[in-house]
């Protein structure tokens, strides 16, 4: 959160200080984020000022990710991510509602126009007025997940609607933020806390997806079981079940968790590669 840096408007400094940073970080990734304040950070830019300071640190090749403001303008938000995206660097779309929480129509519509612009990753956060407007956003994030988004997106309900920020994974959305020191966003939770709450609730997925290139060893079994027909089943989200054809005309209708849907199926055998 550059904002929060009294030296943000000299250019050199803000350069000098980033790369220092990824020195100490190493390979840990950085988000750089100018927040303004009409989204609830600490300063005013002008916006060919904000332009030219998410070009430099895009191009510095010192942070990961820039995060760009996406009701900026469209024309100012382009150009921004435009030249990070040229920079080989990505972005992060955002949007902050301190002043409560649209509906979920509107929701959905700010995540879809952020796709739609070229954002890498999707990002909202909104206030809550009461426990419905948290519901509001966990199901739009449910449904922008699940039917629109072909990226990751985050969502977060800020303040009093911290359950978000432990239980949006559920929902769809990719991340959380946690706060080292001191919070820049109601409702943020320490590090600390988050690292704890994930360890003792997180429910590490059962199957995941493979592919050739991330193998770097195999070890067959030593013994080779009973080869029979097996349908496979994968769901969009990376799950699959392999079904034999008796357990499939007992019951053809495969279920999968609110937000997923079939993906493939195909026909192969118990022992074969898939």
């Amino acid at each position: 959160r550059v904002d929060f840096y009294e030296d943000v408007f000299q250019l050199p400094k803000v350069l000098s200080t980033l790369k220092g940073l990824r020195e100490i970080l190493g390979e840990t990734p950085i988000l750089f984020t100018f927040r303004t304040r009409k989204e609830g950070g600490e300063k005013e830019i002008d916006m060919e000022a904000y332009t030219a300071l998410n070009t430099a640190v895009a191009q510095s090749g010192d942070a990961d990710a820039v995060d760009v403001e996406v009701f900026s303008g469209d024309e100012v938000v382009r150009r921004n991510i435009q030249a990070i995206h040229a920079a080989g660097k990505a972005v992060v779309g955002s949007n902050h509602d301190f002043g409560g929480t649209p509906d979920k129509a509107d929701l959905l519509f700010r995540l879809r126009k952020m796709q739609e612009l070229g954002a890498d990753i999707p990002k909202i956060a909104v206030m809550p007025r009461c426990p419905g407007d948290v519901i509001a956003l966990l199901d739009a994030t449910q449904e922008m997940s699940g039917k629109y988004a072909d990226r990751p997106i985050i969502t977060m309900s800020m303040g009093a609607g911290v359950v978000s920020r432990l239980g949006g994974e559920y929902f769809g959305s990719a991340m959380t933020f946690g706060a080292v020191g001191q919070v820049s966003a109601p409702g943020q939770i320490p590090v600390e806390e988050l690292n704890a709450a994930a360890k003792k609730y997180g429910e590490p997925r059962r199957t995941s997806i493979v592919y050739p290139h991330e193998i770097t060893s195999y070890t067959p079994e030593e013994e080779q079981k009973e080869e029979y027909p097996v349908s496979i089943f994968l769901s969009r989200e990376g799950y699959f079940k392999k079904i034999t054809p008796a357990s499939l005309r007992m019951n053809s209708e495969q279920k999968f968790k609110e937000g997923d849907a079939l993906r493939q199926t195909f026909e192969t055998t118990s022992n074969a590669e898939v």
